[in-house]
């Protein structure tokens, strides 16, 4: 049996995009490690909660950073729930391509009578 046109440029496209994954993968996860690190020494009140506290506890908090910070926490929840959103996305486009993928499969077995069974 012979793939349709639509078919051979799923695989190809498919491929493609995952010949590329490890190497943008491998990027965003030290650069993400980078900017964390950056931020752990150089702006700690960004995200470290421990240096936060003592900063609160002996009153050298600013009260400027203390309105920034209470400004920022809603913009930072929204963000992360745009994210998780995303990935949800993200992860139901992975599973339809998978459930394509197996469609095509399971046509080119011997013996398969229809793509559905």
């Amino acid at each position: 049996m012979q793939l349709t046109p639509g078919e051979s440029r799923f695989i190809t496209r498919r491929a493609s995009m995952g010949k590329y994954w490890p190497i943008a993968g491998w990027t965003l996860i030290v650069t993400l490690l980078g900017l964390a690190s950056w931020l752990w020494y150089q702006v700690p009140l960004f995200v470290n909660p421990w240096e936060v506290a003592h900063a609160l506890e002996t009153d050298m908090l600013p009260d400027s950073s203390l309105y920034l910070m209470a400004i920022m926490l809603p913009v930072v929840v929204l963000a992360i729930l745009v994210l998780t959103a995303s990935g949800i996305l993200l992860a139901w486009r992975v599973f339809a391509n998978e459930r394509q993928l197996l469609e095509i499969i399971k046509k080119l077995q011997p013996g398969c009578d229809s793509p559905s069974s």
